[in-house]
């Protein structure tokens, strides 16, 4: 039907695979759920629109032949949607109180297939509600319109869906993005996870952007988790959540 399809688009629009940070004691850990982690199935339709990918070529002096910019747009547009589905599938059964971590780019929220009455239907058929999900925003491609951006978050919110902010102190963007979004969760780059055990310098950034989280209403995530020491060092500091590398 015209709604099945409608749901099924929600699924892909510019998002990749979604994390989930299982709970390790007050700290956690990171994995990534369904079949479209690192290493996917060779077989697979994401690794097959992959290999389609590459095997575009390069024309003469390097360059792209004709229309290739808009093939690779159409395979990366349905990468991206078989990566949502994945994402959204290999939540099913998680356990109460988990919560899928989906990474989206920010243009997602200007797509008609990625509206919330579209996604929430399908996470109804797989047994999900919207605060079952949190939207994480990569730095890989910047917000051009925050005051847009910030409507499209505050009618998600308003269903439950809720924001976190990837790798964020590795560049301007993403602290200006920190100000301007107030996301429910910051994701401290793991340039300032690592050796943070070691490290006072470290440990006074982390403690900055602890009082900045507070200050929102937000929970910090530690990324790039690597040793026990990092760990047992973030949750000596109160930070709620890990990420693994």
């Amino acid at each position: 039907t015209a709604e099945e399809g409608s749901d099924r688009r929600a699924c892909g629009t510019d998002a990749g695979v979604g994390r989930l940070p299982p709970q390790v004691g007050d700290v956690t850990v990171g994995r990534r759920p369904g079949p479209l982690g690192r290493g996917a199935d060779p077989g697979s339709g994401a690794s097959r629109l992959a290999h389609d990918d590459l095997h575009l070529g390069l024309g003469r002096a390097g360059q792209p032949p004709a229309g290739a910019g808009d093939r690779i747009e159409e395979l990366l547009f349905e990468l991206d949607c078989q990566c949502r589905r994945a994402a959204i599938e290999g939540a099913i059964g998680f356990p109460e109180g988990a919560k899928l971590f989906m990474n989206i780019r920010p243009t997602a929220i200007h797509d008609p297939s990625f509206q919330p009455d579209a996604l929430t239907r399908t996470l109804e058929r797989c047994g999900l509600s919207p605060g079952d999900v949190v939207f994480e925003i990569s730095e890989q491609e910047s917000i051009e319109n925050y005051e847009i951006f910030r409507e499209a978050r505050d009618n998600y919110g308003k269903l439950g869906f809720q924001f976190a902010l990837d790798d964020t102190g590795a560049g301007y963007a993403s602290l200006e993005a920190v100000l301007e979004l107030a996301p429910e969760f910051i994701k401290v780059d793991r340039a300032f996870v690592r050796g943070i055990d070691q490290d006072s310098a470290r440990q006074n950034m982390v403690r900055a952007f602890q009082a900045i989280a507070r200050d929102m209403n937000s929970r910090i995530i530690g990324e790039g988790l690597d040793t026990l020491e990092e760990l047992r060092t973030l949750g000596q500091m109160g930070i709620p959540f890990g990420q693994g590398w």
